[in-house]
């Protein structure tokens, strides 16, 4: 990349746990046989959102909280997301929740979108690929960027297998 490198900095950790509890019946998600023997697949994806908006930080504000509102209301209805792998046969769905991570990166969107560079994509994805929960503790890992010309990247890391029964 020409000129000064981009920073990504991570400003806030948390994690978002379901809007409403898991129903005891729902306690245990199985995993099928043929989840248990597939290896782990990550596809990890980025999601852009330029705005021409001037004022970042309570833009930046707004659309954390929303983020971080739908997030907690969706993992009812996907509540394994929200649990923890029990061995390799099942996940408990124990409402641990999912990380939720907000970073600031010190250029503009249009840095990355007019002229992307792979080491640039990288830095922009989630923590450590190759395994499960090995950085995150979390099944599932969101992080939102935010840049200095209010636009807006969302990217994702999940630890379920593709199949999940």
């Amino acid at each position: 990349m020409m000129g000064s490198e981009m920073k990504v900095e991570v400003i806030h950790k948390e994690a978002i746990r379901p809007s409403s509890p898991t129903p005891h019946y729902l306690k245990t998600t199985n995993l099928s046989d043929f989840d248990q023997l597939i290896p782990d697949i990550y596809v990890p994806f980025l999601l852009f959102y330029p705005n021409n908006n001037t004022d970042h930080r309570s833009l930046a504000a707004e659309r954390s909280k929303i983020l971080k509102t739908s997030l907690s209301e969706i993992l009812t209805h996907f509540y394994p997301f929200a649990g923890n792998f029990h061995y390799n046969d099942s996940i408990c769905c124990n409402d641990h929740g999912v990380a939720f991570l907000q970073a600031q990166v010190n250029c503009p969107i249009s840095k990355i979108l007019d002229k992307a560079d792979i080491g640039m994509v990288k830095q922009l994805l989630p923590a450590d690929m190759a395994s499960r929960q090995a950085v995150t503790g979390y099944l599932l890992l969101v992080q939102a960027y935010f840049f200095e010309c209010s636009g807006m990247a969302y990217s994702s890391k999940d630890g379920l297998k593709l199949h999940l029964t």
